[in-house]
């Protein structure tokens, strides 16, 4: 069973060096070093697994957008969620101040939530939400 051979290219020159070469064999300069086992793992298993926690557990508040970098969409999550908790809350009114649109809108708000929820799921399962 033969090891399979690195190859990387010279930083000067940028020919093919193997991985096992101390020096270029076109312009002699150093090999590159080559990758410690830290920079091969993947960076965002961690960063990865919060999300997915916080996309199952609090989703609907865009706690899972905070692990992403992504703060803006976090606050249209959250905003959007005590928006329509409020709107559905004055629908429970006898006479609620905008009549039938309260509903309307609380319902309205819930499925682009619920849409938007989704969507982001399927991304952090692909792994591009990251």
């Amino acid at each position: 069973m033969t090891r399979k051979r690195t190859v990387v290219g010279c930083n000067y020159c940028g020919s093919a060096i193997s991985g096992d070469a101390e020096n270029c064999t076109n312009c002699g300069a150093g090999a590159p070093p080559a990758p410690s086992a830290a920079a091969k793992a993947e960076p965002k298993t961690a960063s990865h697994v919060a999300t997915v926690a916080l996309w199952w557990f609090g989703g609907f508040l865009g706690f899972h957008c905070y692990p992403a970098g992504r703060p803006l969409r976090g606050l249209i999550y959250f905003f959007g969620a005590i928006g329509t908790f409020f709107v559905a809350m004055s629908s429970l009114d006898p006479k609620p101040p905008l009549g039938a649109l309260t509903g309307f809108g609380s319902v309205t708000m819930m499925i682009g939530l619920t849409l938007l929820w989704a969507f982001d799921g399927v991304q952090i399962m692909r792994g591009r939400f990251l």
